[in-house]
């Protein structure tokens, strides 16, 4: 079974939680994005203002996390960026105009050298993001990567009911 057809199962099962399912999609995003060794799923609230993570998967160390909340007056040009392309493409994601601001704050201490975000649509609306990143080593994000974002992104906005999760 391919990937793609693994997350769609993932999300479909009726009698695993929530919070299970947010992990296994994390996991099995990191098998499908060759740089990801850390992704995470995270939740606009209903203002744009903030996100919150509600699942990340950091395969180095195993470890499974959420909760983390991001404000956009902290990190306005990521919000910008995201928002407005759907896409952020962060090879050097320590300089990068949009990610910049995490540097001191996330990417030092998580190691995080790459990022490759997309944002998650239901019914025309952002309600989250994934987040892929490269910790340890900087990562180039190829055409197939980018692709494979997308599809993971609309089989995940699709299918599965993120602004459900942890509606503030």
């Amino acid at each position: 079974m391919d990937s793609i057809t693994q997350l769609q199962v993932i999300v479909k099962q009726q009698n695993t939680s929530i919070d299970d399912k947010l992990a296994e999609v994390c996991m099995t995003i990191t098998q499908l994005m060759a740089h990801a060794n850390r992704v995470s799923l995270w939740q606009f609230s209903p203002q744009l203002d903030e996100i919150v993570c509600l699942k990340s998967y950091d395969e180095i160390d195993t470890s499974i996390s959420s909760g983390l909340r991001l404000a956009r007056i902290d990190f306005p040009d990521y919000f910008d960026a995201i928002i407005n392309e759907e896409l952020l493409v962060a090879p050097n994601a320590r300089e990068h105009q949009a990610t910049r601001d995490f540097h001191d704050s996330y990417f030092i201490p998580n190691h995080i050298h790459s990022l490759l975000d997309y944002i998650l649509y239901k019914d025309g609306k952002p309600i989250g993001i994934i987040c892929c990143e490269s910790a340890g080593k900087r990562a180039v994000w190829g055409e197939q990567e980018l692709h494979d974002i997308k599809k993971i992104a609309g089989v995940i906005s699709s299918v599965f009911p993120l602004n459900k999760v942890n509606s503030n």
